[in-house]
């Protein structure tokens, strides 16, 4: 992984009990042959090497030599197995940037501990950034105050003197004021704590860790037994927790199944980071900002614009013709009430809950955006702009072809494209315009 201080090399090894000769060379090449700022861990299972003397039986001693020729070091100096060997390593070249390397007890009915570590590496590129950004949390918005604030706007006297393109500009400002007054900011919750675990479980498992110390120092039955007994009611009190989550999740019915969805998602499927990328030349590139460059070349090479003078013309059926239509407050604010009020909002900010919320007080403005769109024939320039994501599909993540884009536009902007299209529709149905044969591209 690229982080601010060099790449960073994770290497994690098991090797089994009855791991024959030819294997254990292929681990002692593995090791030699580790890179600068490499992380070697996993169980090896040489309990013949006593790490902290130097010293190793003839099954050990290629692997401990192995380590010494590459310059590595060692870190682990306590038992990781039940019987008291050092069977869990930890064999790096930076032993300066690992900040914590801690014993945290059993894991279950394991009969080896949790080797926990921490290296400062700097914040992996890409990531930290998004952790940090502040985002809207519409959970603890004071959806009353944003009625009252937009209830005392008067919008005609705001939009009317404007063309659509200076309109939309100051009602997203307005909007902007009235978010930043009444919607806090909150920093996502970064990765590793569980959603089941609560104060309870907290308290169990610190329990089990301090019994586990006191069992490592001092030894003993009696010790050994209190904490088997403080580790079964921890692992029954998470079980009883992940099922009450799961419950909760499982009849959860108001977000249309996401929670559920993202549940399963994060038990049966890994995290796809995108890059690093192959560039002109083969060359490797993971600078975020210089791999969004790379995939924006691509989607724009591969983006079809189609020839409008090449459409095939055919007879009129019909005298009828669609030159305008009435929008209304209605059909504005049944399509705004049809919204997922948990999906995300467009690059202007104007999330679908927000929408929702106040459908009475900003169906008027956006009437008169609308209006003033088909009127002068042109859209705000923010409706053209999109948070473009790119999603690994197959192949080799450095290529570029292998990703495809998906995008979020503004939510307003579909409310008029859905508007529209329901009137070219009905033009279409009531003139007898889609024939039988076409049922595969209507609804119903």
């Amino acid at each position: 992984m690229e982080t601010p201080s060099g790449q960073l090399n994770v290497i994690l090894v098991y090797r089994p009990p009855s791991t024959g000769a030819d294997n254990n060379m292929e681990l002692c090449k593995l090791v030699e042959g580790a890179g600068p700022r490499t992380i070697i861990i996993g169980d090896f299972n040489q309990p013949g090497i006593d790490w902290n003397e130097g010293r190793a039986d003839s099954r050990g001693r290629p692997l401990l030599d192995a380590v010494n020729r590459a310059g590595l070091e060692q870190l682990v100096t306590w038992p990781t197995h039940i019987k008291g060997n050092i069977l869990d390593l930890v064999i790096t070249d930076i032993a300066e940037e690992i900040n914590y390397l801690e014993d945290l007890g059993r894991l279950g009915n394991s009969d080896h501990v949790v080797v926990g570590v921490r290296v400062c590496a700097g914040d992996v590129l890409g990531v930290q950034g998004s952790l940090d950004q502040e985002r809207t949390n519409w959970n603890k918005a004071n959806f009353e105050g944003i009625r009252n604030t937009m209830s005392n706007i008067n919008w005609n006297e705001e939009l009317e003197q404007h063309g659509v393109e200076a309109a939309w500009g100051r009602f997203r400002m307005i909007m902007g004021e009235i978010i930043e007054k009444n919607v806090p900011k909150t920093k996502p919750k970064k990765p590793g704590k569980a959603k089941w675990i609560n104060k309870e479980i907290i308290k169990l498992l610190r329990n089990k860790r301090t019994a586990w110390r006191r069992y490592k120092k001092e030894g003993g039955l009696t010790n050994r037994q209190k904490y088997e007994e403080v580790s079964k009611i921890a692992k029954k009190a998470i079980s009883r927790a992940k099922t009450r989550m799961e419950k909760v999740i499982a009849n959860r019915k108001e977000d249309n199944g996401k929670l559920f969805r993202n549940y399963v998602k994060s038990k049966t499927k890994l995290k796809q980071p995108v890059g690093p990328l192959k560039g002109e030349g083969g060359t490797s590139i993971s600078n975020p900002k210089e791999m969004a460059t790379e995939l924006n070349a691509f989607f724009s090479s591969v983006f079809s614009k189609e020839n409008v003078h090449m459409v095939p013309r055919k007879d009129r059926e019909t005298d009828a013709s669609l030159t305008r239509f009435e929008i209304t407050r209605g059909k504005i604010q049944e399509k705004i009430l049809n919204l997922k009020k948990d999906s995300a909002a467009g690059p202007d900010g104007l999330h679908p809950r927000l929408l929702r919320e106040t459908v009475k007080e900003i169906t008027g403005p956006l009437k008169i955006i609308f209006e003033k769109s088909l009127a002068e024939q042109k859209c705000p320039q923010d409706w053209k702009t999109a948070v473009v994501t790119p999603i690994y599909k197959k192949g080799q993540k450095s290529t570029p072809s292998n990703y495809r884009p998906v995008s979020l536009t503004s939510v307003p902007c579909k409310i008029f494209e859905s508007l529209i299209k329901d009137e070219i529709t009905r033009h279409l149905f009531e003139n007898g315009l889609i024939k039988p044969s076409q049922h595969g591209f209507v609804k119903g």
